[in-house]
């Protein structure tokens, strides 16, 4: 095994080299009983206790690393716009290298999805939530701890016939700065946000089905949402987060 670490130590003296294309290594050390410590990343250390190396020449001592497992890695899915948790996707990696494996999992309330003694190498990993657009790509699981950080785009085709039966539907909810409205039909409407203590602080007319609206100037707390048009006037409550 080529690119070893080899670490030889006797409390005083410490040489170090790395392995060769064959797996071998030479140095010229003093005699003495020595620790030989091999590191390699994603295999366990090897360990050699109480090698002693004599006056009379050349010795030879053979180390075998594991290929190690790791402990834990985590996924946290989180939404693109509003940077809060997804509760309950669902996590795929698929291993695509040498064998074919699959781990699969769920997000909890936290957005956080574990997964233990996943192999090192090249996996797929795939996720997936309810109103969210699917998202996979490719990763290399090589660290005893592993963090993937997944953001999700929202899907508005998503929104069910009974939200918008309402007149229009929000999202993300909770949001930090941009809130997106969805509405049935296009048309001149007026949108009127109201604080908690009913004082209007934010107002804006709106033509088009699919609105943004910039919320990072208005303080956080809970809010009401008020879509005004022609034939039809709708409330929804949301959260504006820091």
């Amino acid at each position: 095994m080529d690119n070893v670490n080899i670490i030889l130590t006797d409390g005083k003296l410490t040489y170090n080299i790395i392995s060769d294309e064959e797996g071998d290594y030479d140095i010229n050390i003093e005699p003495g009983t020595y620790t030989i410590i091999a590191l390699k990343p994603g295999f366990s250390n090897g360990i050699l206790n109480n090698v002693v190396v004599g006056v009379e020449g050349a010795t030879g001592r053979d180390i075998t690393l594991t290929r190690n497992f790791f402990n834990f890695i985590s996924v946290n899915v989180k939404d693109e716009d509003s940077n809060e948790p997804i509760e309950n996707a669902a996590i795929s990696f698929v291993k695509t290298d040498e064998t074919y494996m699959v781990y699969d999992g769920t997000t909890n309330e936290e957005g956080t999805a574990m997964f233990a003694r996943l192999p090192q190498g090249t996996f797929n990993l795939s996720v997936t939530a309810e109103n969210y657009f699917a998202k996979s790509e490719e990763v290399e699981v090589t660290a005893n701890l592993a963090t993937f950080d997944i953001l999700l785009k929202f899907d508005p085709s998503g929104i069910n016939d009974i939200e918008l039966s309402e007149g229009f539907a929000i999202y993300p909810n909770p949001v930090s700065d941009i809130l997106k409205i969805v509405r049935n039909t296009a048309g001149k409407a007026l949108v009127e946000i109201i604080n908690n203590v009913g004082i209007l602080v934010h107002t804006v007319e709106v033509f088009d089905t699919e609105i943004e609206i910039n919320l990072t100037s208005i303080n956080s707390g809970v809010y009401m949402i008020r879509l005004t048009s022609d034939d039809n006037s709708s409330t929804q409550q949301f959260i504006k987060l820091f």
